[in-house]
């Protein structure tokens, strides 16, 4: 009689697409795939934290924020809420991070000057849409509308003394969530310590998380990549 037929094999493998494989890379398999890649603005060593195309906050829907509680990160439509204030404009951060006085500090204020910033309305509606957001989800409980309202500490803050309106962000100088700055248009690397009031910046952001301080709340803006430039167009690090 013949020979039987050989049995099935026990496992079958299913060849992964290209696509596949980079998005099922995970943990020390991401490092190892990003280890070597040239690092340009919205591609950065967080891998996909950080997207270039990453839209206008005028453009963002607001209306679906969630806000963050314990140590999660704001979300909108499930995915993370990142944005530019304007892919066009230019900002000037004269205050804030224009000096590393602590060498032990690793999270540093940095505020943009958007008092002249077509901007400024999507900023002051973002500031409207993280209360309103609060006030849906019931983070304070029984506390009224006005009295959560009022204890909110705006992104876009007044500077009298300046006659400016400035937009408030952090920037990590190490660890996981570190900042990247790069010149323009070169797109190389660009050393934060430096001066930063001659430079004109465009920041690349997060809405991060929640915080409550002395009777006030507010949400954290982080900078994930900020390009920079002088103000004649030569580019000077900063």
């Amino acid at each position: 009689p013949p020979p039987p037929p050989p049995p099935p094999p026990l496992f079958f493998f299913k060849p992964k697409t290209p696509t596949e494989i980079r998005l099922s890379l995970v943990g020390s398999e991401m490092c190892i795939r990003d280890r070597g890649r040239k690092e340009s603005p919205g591609m950065s060593t967080r891998g996909t934290q950080s997207r270039i195309d990453a839209m206008e906050l005028s453009q963002l829907d607001l209306s679906a924020l969630v806000l963050p509680q314990a140590n999660a990160l704001a979300t909108l439509n499930g995915a993370p809420c990142e944005f530019f204030l304007h892919k066009e404009e230019w900002f000037r951060a004269p205050f804030g991070a224009s000096h590393f006085n602590n060498p032990e500090a690793t999270r540093l204020s940095l505020e943009f000057d958007v008092s002249q910033s077509a901007a400024l309305p999507a900023m002051q509606t973002l500031d409207e849409a993280i209360v309103a957001a609060a006030m849906r989800q019931k983070l304070f409980g029984s506390k009224s509308a006005q009295e959560v309202r009022e204890s909110y500490h705006s992104l876009v803050v007044s500077a009298p003394k300046y006659n400016q309106l400035r937009f408030r962000t952090k920037f990590n100088t190490r660890g996981f969530g570190l900042s990247y700055f790069w010149k323009f248009p070169e797109r190389t690397r660009l050393n934060p310590e430096d001066d930063l009031k001659m430079v004109l910046l465009r920041p690349h952001l997060q809405l991060k998380s929640f915080w409550s301080e002395n009777g006030k709340w507010g949400m954290s803006v982080d900078c994930l990549n900020v390009l920079g430039k002088t103000t004649d167009d030569a580019v000077c690090p900063f």
